[in-house]
Protein backbone atom coordinates (compact mmCIF):
# COMPACT_ATOMS: atom_id res chain seq x y z
CA UNK A 1 0.00 0.00 0.00
CA UNK A 2 2.74 2.64 0.91
CA UNK A 3 4.43 1.41 -2.18
CA UNK A 4 1.21 2.76 -4.52
CA UNK A 5 1.10 5.85 -2.63
CA UNK A 6 4.89 6.43 -2.67
CA UNK A 7 4.91 5.85 -7.02
CA UNK A 8 2.01 8.51 -6.77
CA UNK A 9 3.74 10.92 -4.88
CA UNK A 10 6.51 10.75 -7.51
CA UNK A 11 4.41 10.57 -10.56
CA UNK A 12 2.61 14.22 -9.47
CA UNK A 13 5.78 15.62 -7.85
CA UNK A 14 7.35 14.59 -11.33
CA UNK A 15 4.56 16.55 -13.33
CA UNK A 16 4.54 19.49 -11.03
CA UNK A 17 8.54 19.83 -11.85
CA UNK A 18 7.71 19.45 -15.18
CA UNK A 19 5.16 22.40 -15.19
CA UNK A 20 7.44 24.52 -13.15
CA UNK A 21 10.40 23.91 -15.86
CA UNK A 22 8.18 24.53 -18.99
CA UNK A 23 6.20 27.40 -17.12
CA UNK A 24 9.89 29.07 -16.32
CA UNK A 25 11.24 28.36 -20.25
CA UNK A 26 8.22 29.78 -21.44
CA UNK A 27 8.21 32.96 -19.26
CA UNK A 28 11.75 33.14 -19.90
CA UNK A 29 11.67 32.90 -23.86
CA UNK A 30 7.93 34.40 -24.59
CA UNK A 31 7.92 37.90 -25.41
CA UNK A 32 4.65 38.62 -23.39
CA UNK A 33 4.04 41.16 -20.66
CA UNK A 34 3.03 40.55 -17.45
CA UNK A 35 2.27 42.70 -14.77
CA UNK A 36 4.92 43.61 -12.63
CA UNK A 37 3.72 42.42 -9.58
CA UNK A 38 3.04 39.21 -10.71
CA UNK A 39 6.41 38.85 -12.00
CA UNK A 40 7.78 39.44 -8.65
CA UNK A 41 6.05 36.85 -7.17
CA UNK A 42 7.09 34.20 -9.97
CA UNK A 43 10.63 35.18 -9.41
CA UNK A 44 10.35 34.54 -5.44
CA UNK A 45 8.70 31.13 -6.66
CA UNK A 46 12.37 30.24 -8.67
CA UNK A 47 9.54 30.26 -12.01
CA UNK A 48 10.67 33.37 -13.66
CA UNK A 49 14.62 34.17 -13.55
CA UNK A 50 15.26 37.59 -11.09
CA UNK A 51 16.85 39.67 -13.72
CA UNK A 52 13.58 39.39 -15.90
CA UNK A 53 12.03 41.16 -13.51
CA UNK A 54 13.27 45.10 -14.94
CA UNK A 55 12.80 44.23 -18.02
CA UNK A 56 9.11 42.83 -17.49
CA UNK A 57 8.91 46.57 -15.44
CA UNK A 58 10.45 48.14 -18.62
CA UNK A 59 8.20 46.63 -21.18
CA UNK A 60 4.98 47.17 -18.55
CA UNK A 61 6.05 51.45 -17.69
CA UNK A 62 8.49 52.65 -20.13
CA UNK A 63 10.75 55.15 -18.94
CA UNK A 64 10.84 58.14 -20.20
CA UNK A 65 13.76 59.55 -22.01
CA UNK A 66 15.28 62.12 -19.80
CA UNK A 67 15.70 66.04 -20.33
CA UNK A 68 19.45 66.31 -22.29
CA UNK A 69 19.36 69.09 -24.37
CA UNK A 70 22.71 71.63 -24.23
CA UNK A 71 24.52 73.81 -26.53
CA UNK A 72 27.55 72.00 -25.96
CA UNK A 73 25.50 68.08 -26.25
CA UNK A 74 23.79 69.87 -29.79
CA UNK A 75 27.37 70.81 -30.95
CA UNK A 76 28.88 67.54 -30.21
CA UNK A 77 26.07 65.78 -31.72
CA UNK A 78 26.19 68.07 -34.82
CA UNK A 79 29.60 67.36 -35.16
CA UNK A 80 29.46 63.13 -35.02
CA UNK A 81 27.07 63.57 -37.83
CA UNK A 82 29.68 65.50 -39.82
CA UNK A 83 32.20 62.68 -38.78
CA UNK A 84 29.87 59.84 -40.10
CA UNK A 85 29.44 61.95 -43.56
CA UNK A 86 33.32 62.55 -43.67
CA UNK A 87 32.96 66.09 -42.84
CA UNK A 88 35.51 68.29 -40.47
CA UNK A 89 34.03 69.74 -37.42
CA UNK A 90 32.81 72.43 -36.87
CA UNK A 91 34.74 74.80 -34.31
CA UNK A 92 32.58 77.00 -31.54
CA UNK A 93 33.04 80.39 -31.84
CA UNK A 94 32.16 82.71 -28.92
CA UNK A 95 30.94 85.13 -31.41
CA UNK A 96 28.64 83.27 -33.30
CA UNK A 97 27.50 81.73 -29.66
CA UNK A 98 27.38 85.30 -28.36
CA UNK A 99 24.81 86.34 -31.51
CA UNK A 100 22.81 82.86 -31.05
CA UNK A 101 22.22 84.15 -27.16
CA UNK A 102 20.97 87.18 -28.03
CA UNK A 103 18.14 85.42 -30.56
CA UNK A 104 17.39 82.95 -27.83
CA UNK A 105 16.62 86.08 -25.40
CA UNK A 106 14.62 88.03 -28.36
CA UNK A 107 13.08 84.37 -29.06
CA UNK A 108 12.10 84.34 -24.89
CA UNK A 109 10.33 87.72 -24.94
CA UNK A 110 8.38 86.63 -28.11
CA UNK A 111 7.21 83.61 -25.89
CA UNK A 112 8.91 81.16 -27.97
CA UNK A 113 6.61 81.43 -30.62
CA UNK A 114 7.51 78.61 -33.07
CA UNK A 115 8.29 80.13 -36.73
CA UNK A 116 8.41 84.15 -35.22
CA UNK A 117 11.31 83.86 -32.48
CA UNK A 118 12.57 87.14 -33.98
CA UNK A 119 11.41 90.12 -36.11
CA UNK A 120 13.48 90.74 -40.00
CA UNK A 121 16.47 92.07 -39.52
CA UNK A 122 17.61 90.61 -35.64
CA UNK A 123 20.08 88.26 -36.69
CA UNK A 124 21.91 90.89 -38.56
CA UNK A 125 21.69 92.90 -35.66
CA UNK A 126 23.25 89.76 -33.27
CA UNK A 127 26.19 89.11 -35.64
CA UNK A 128 27.27 92.78 -36.00
CA UNK A 129 26.40 93.33 -31.91
CA UNK A 130 28.49 90.37 -31.23
CA UNK A 131 31.51 91.32 -34.00
CA UNK A 132 31.28 88.25 -36.03
CA UNK A 133 31.90 89.33 -39.52
CA UNK A 134 31.23 86.30 -42.34
CA UNK A 135 31.07 85.42 -45.76
CA UNK A 136 28.82 83.14 -44.99
CA UNK A 137 25.84 82.49 -41.93
CA UNK A 138 22.90 80.00 -41.52
CA UNK A 139 20.13 80.51 -39.39
CA UNK A 140 17.61 77.66 -38.09
CA UNK A 141 15.44 77.59 -34.76
CA UNK A 142 13.75 74.26 -33.61
CA UNK A 143 11.15 74.16 -30.67
CA UNK A 144 10.02 70.91 -29.55
CA UNK A 145 12.60 68.23 -28.72
CA UNK A 146 14.27 67.88 -25.04
CA UNK A 147 16.65 65.81 -26.17
CA UNK A 148 20.00 65.75 -28.02
CA UNK A 149 18.59 62.58 -30.21
CA UNK A 150 14.98 64.20 -30.65
CA UNK A 151 16.22 67.19 -31.77
CA UNK A 152 18.83 65.32 -34.21
CA UNK A 153 15.95 63.19 -35.97
CA UNK A 154 13.85 66.47 -36.26
CA UNK A 155 16.43 68.84 -37.63
CA UNK A 156 17.50 65.82 -40.02
CA UNK A 157 14.11 64.83 -41.53
CA UNK A 158 14.49 68.29 -42.99
CA UNK A 159 15.84 67.92 -46.27
CA UNK A 160 17.53 71.86 -46.02
CA UNK A 161 18.69 71.54 -43.03
CA UNK A 162 20.21 68.72 -43.67
CA UNK A 163 21.86 69.87 -46.52
CA UNK A 164 23.51 73.02 -44.27
CA UNK A 165 24.73 70.61 -41.74
CA UNK A 166 26.75 68.60 -44.43
CA UNK A 167 27.73 71.65 -46.03
CA UNK A 168 31.06 71.73 -46.05
CA UNK A 169 31.97 75.70 -46.36
CA UNK A 170 30.43 76.19 -43.40
CA UNK A 171 33.59 76.21 -40.31
CA UNK A 172 31.91 78.09 -37.09
CA UNK A 173 29.11 76.85 -34.77
CA UNK A 174 27.71 79.25 -32.05
CA UNK A 175 24.40 77.10 -30.33
CA UNK A 176 22.05 78.39 -28.05
CA UNK A 177 19.78 76.03 -26.21
CA UNK A 178 17.38 75.57 -23.27
CA UNK A 179 14.65 73.78 -21.90
CA UNK A 180 11.58 76.03 -20.87
CA UNK A 181 8.17 75.43 -19.67
CA UNK A 182 5.23 77.26 -21.78
CA UNK A 183 1.33 77.77 -20.85
CA UNK A 184 0.35 75.83 -23.76
CA UNK A 185 2.46 73.14 -24.11
CA UNK A 186 4.49 72.59 -21.06
CA UNK A 187 8.20 71.34 -21.06
CA UNK A 188 9.51 72.59 -24.52
CA UNK A 189 13.37 72.43 -25.44
CA UNK A 190 14.57 75.51 -27.77
CA UNK A 191 17.60 75.70 -30.25
CA UNK A 192 18.88 78.32 -32.09
CA UNK A 193 21.42 77.61 -34.39
CA UNK A 194 23.96 79.03 -35.77
CA UNK A 195 26.69 78.17 -38.83
CA UNK A 196 29.15 80.38 -40.28
CA UNK A 197 32.37 81.51 -41.73
CA UNK A 198 34.86 84.14 -41.54
CA UNK A 199 34.56 86.53 -44.32
CA UNK A 200 38.47 86.90 -45.61
CA UNK A 201 38.13 90.49 -45.19
CA UNK A 202 37.51 92.19 -41.43
CA UNK A 203 34.19 93.94 -41.30
CA UNK A 204 32.83 92.95 -44.46
CA UNK A 205 29.41 90.97 -44.48
CA UNK A 206 28.72 88.11 -46.34
CA UNK A 207 25.36 86.40 -47.22
CA UNK A 208 22.37 84.93 -44.68
CA UNK A 209 19.99 81.95 -45.40
CA UNK A 210 17.64 81.68 -43.01
CA UNK A 211 15.56 78.34 -42.58
CA UNK A 212 12.09 77.95 -41.75
CA UNK A 213 12.23 75.57 -38.25
CA UNK A 214 8.80 73.86 -39.20
CA UNK A 215 8.39 72.87 -42.88
CA UNK A 216 4.80 72.90 -44.32
CA UNK A 217 3.61 69.70 -44.79
CA UNK A 218 1.19 69.69 -48.15
CA UNK A 219 -2.63 67.92 -47.13
CA UNK A 220 -2.01 65.64 -49.82
CA UNK A 221 1.20 63.98 -48.68
CA UNK A 222 -0.39 63.69 -44.92
CA UNK A 223 -3.42 61.52 -47.40
CA UNK A 224 -0.66 59.61 -48.98
CA UNK A 225 1.65 59.21 -45.79
CA UNK A 226 -2.27 57.39 -43.92
CA UNK A 227 -3.03 55.42 -46.82
CA UNK A 228 0.71 53.89 -46.75
CA UNK A 229 0.43 53.42 -42.79
CA UNK A 230 -2.71 51.49 -43.82
CA UNK A 231 -1.38 49.50 -46.23
CA UNK A 232 1.15 48.34 -44.14
CA UNK A 233 -1.47 47.04 -41.60
CA UNK A 234 -3.43 45.41 -43.97
CA UNK A 235 -6.10 48.25 -44.65
CA UNK A 236 -7.53 49.66 -47.76
CA UNK A 237 -6.41 52.94 -48.89
CA UNK A 238 -9.03 55.97 -47.85
CA UNK A 239 -10.82 58.47 -51.07
CA UNK A 240 -10.52 61.96 -50.72
CA UNK A 241 -13.89 63.34 -50.76
CA UNK A 242 -14.89 67.03 -51.79
CA UNK A 243 -17.86 67.09 -49.16
CA UNK A 244 -15.27 65.88 -46.19
CA UNK A 245 -12.33 68.57 -47.13
CA UNK A 246 -15.13 71.28 -46.83
CA UNK A 247 -16.05 70.39 -43.27
CA UNK A 248 -11.79 69.86 -43.32
CA UNK A 249 -11.45 73.53 -43.95
CA UNK A 250 -14.02 74.60 -41.89
CA UNK A 251 -12.61 73.06 -38.95
CA UNK A 252 -8.70 74.45 -39.89
CA UNK A 253 -10.10 77.52 -39.77
CA UNK A 254 -11.98 77.14 -36.25
CA UNK A 255 -8.76 75.78 -34.90
CA UNK A 256 -6.57 79.05 -36.43
CA UNK A 257 -9.88 81.82 -35.24
CA UNK A 258 -9.35 79.74 -31.57
CA UNK A 259 -5.94 79.78 -31.51
CA UNK A 260 -4.60 76.17 -31.23
CA UNK A 261 -6.24 72.66 -31.30
CA UNK A 262 -9.45 72.67 -29.52
CA UNK A 263 -9.95 68.91 -28.12
CA UNK A 264 -12.50 68.46 -30.74
CA UNK A 265 -14.83 70.66 -29.23
CA UNK A 266 -15.71 72.53 -32.17
CA UNK A 267 -16.44 68.64 -33.97
CA UNK A 268 -18.47 67.85 -31.45
CA UNK A 269 -20.69 71.07 -31.31
CA UNK A 270 -21.28 71.09 -35.27
CA UNK A 271 -22.97 67.50 -34.53
CA UNK A 272 -25.45 68.65 -31.74
CA UNK A 273 -28.33 69.17 -34.03
CA UNK A 274 -29.04 67.24 -37.05
CA UNK A 275 -30.95 69.45 -38.48
CA UNK A 276 -28.55 71.96 -38.63
CA UNK A 277 -25.20 70.13 -39.70
CA UNK A 278 -21.95 72.15 -41.28
CA UNK A 279 -21.52 72.68 -45.51
CA UNK A 280 -19.92 69.53 -46.23
CA UNK A 281 -21.32 67.20 -43.59
CA UNK A 282 -24.72 68.11 -44.34
CA UNK A 283 -23.66 67.40 -48.52
CA UNK A 284 -22.08 63.73 -47.38
CA UNK A 285 -23.85 61.06 -49.14
CA UNK A 286 -23.69 58.49 -46.89
CA UNK A 287 -25.14 58.63 -43.55
CA UNK A 288 -23.45 57.13 -41.25
CA UNK A 289 -20.10 57.65 -39.02
CA UNK A 290 -17.25 60.38 -38.96
CA UNK A 291 -14.63 60.83 -37.19
CA UNK A 292 -11.45 63.27 -36.40
CA UNK A 293 -7.82 63.53 -35.69
CA UNK A 294 -6.23 66.78 -34.73
CA UNK A 295 -2.29 67.22 -34.33
CA UNK A 296 -0.21 70.15 -34.10
CA UNK A 297 3.13 69.75 -36.36
CA UNK A 298 4.72 70.35 -32.59
CA UNK A 299 3.41 67.26 -30.85
CA UNK A 300 4.28 64.97 -28.11
CA UNK A 301 4.63 61.05 -28.38
CA UNK A 302 1.77 60.21 -25.58
CA UNK A 303 3.68 56.90 -24.88
CA UNK A 304 7.07 58.38 -23.72
CA UNK A 305 6.10 61.78 -23.71
CA UNK A 306 9.18 62.86 -26.12
CA UNK A 307 8.86 66.40 -28.07
CA UNK A 308 8.68 66.31 -31.72
CA UNK A 309 8.47 68.44 -34.85
CA UNK A 310 6.69 66.46 -37.40
CA UNK A 311 8.55 67.41 -41.12
CA UNK A 312 6.72 65.31 -42.94
CA UNK A 313 3.46 63.20 -43.34
CA UNK A 314 5.59 59.72 -42.55
CA UNK A 315 6.16 61.57 -38.80
CA UNK A 316 2.70 62.84 -38.56
CA UNK A 317 0.55 60.18 -39.29
CA UNK A 318 2.93 57.56 -37.87
CA UNK A 319 5.01 59.81 -34.87
CA UNK A 320 1.97 61.74 -33.63
CA UNK A 321 -0.92 60.39 -34.37
CA UNK A 322 0.14 56.87 -34.17
CA UNK A 323 1.24 57.10 -30.63
CA UNK A 324 -1.94 58.96 -29.35
CA UNK A 325 -4.21 57.34 -26.54
CA UNK A 326 -7.02 59.80 -27.36
CA UNK A 327 -8.17 57.17 -30.25
CA UNK A 328 -6.21 59.11 -33.28
CA UNK A 329 -4.36 55.30 -34.25
CA UNK A 330 -7.54 53.53 -33.63
CA UNK A 331 -9.83 55.84 -36.22
CA UNK A 332 -6.58 55.64 -38.80
CA UNK A 333 -6.87 52.40 -38.89
CA UNK A 334 -10.42 51.84 -38.79
CA UNK A 335 -11.85 49.08 -41.42
CA UNK A 336 -15.19 51.27 -41.66
CA UNK A 337 -13.97 55.09 -43.06
CA UNK A 338 -13.76 54.98 -46.62
CA UNK A 339 -13.68 58.60 -46.98
CA UNK A 340 -11.14 60.85 -45.94
CA UNK A 341 -10.10 64.74 -45.93
CA UNK A 342 -6.95 66.53 -45.01
CA UNK A 343 -6.14 70.34 -44.23
CA UNK A 344 -4.13 72.52 -42.53
CA UNK A 345 -3.45 75.70 -40.71
CA UNK A 346 -0.92 77.28 -38.86
CA UNK A 347 0.97 74.58 -38.32
CA UNK A 348 -2.23 72.27 -36.91
CA UNK A 349 -4.09 69.10 -39.25
CA UNK A 350 -7.20 68.58 -39.10
CA UNK A 351 -7.59 64.50 -40.82
CA UNK A 352 -11.99 63.76 -41.02
CA UNK A 353 -12.66 60.55 -41.54
CA UNK A 354 -16.04 59.40 -43.12
CA UNK A 355 -17.92 55.93 -43.55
Amino acid sequence: MLGKIQKRIAVIAFFIGLNLALGAYFLTEAKIGIPVPVAQILSRWGVLPQQASSSLEEVVTPRQPLPDLSSPGVIEAINAYRSSRGLAPLATDAKLTAAAEELMALSEKAGYDRGADFEPGALEAALKKSGYTYEWVSHNALTGPVTINSFMTSLLQNREQTETVENEKFEDIGVAASIVTTPEHGELGVVIQLLGKKAAESGSRGRITNQSEVREIPDQEVVDALNAYRDTHGFRALAVNDHLCTYAEKRAADLKAYGGLDGHEGFKKDFEDPDNLPPGIEEYPRAGKFAENLAHQFCKNMQTGESFVAQNGTSLIEWCFDSSTKGHREAQLSPDFRNVCVRHADNMYVVIFAE
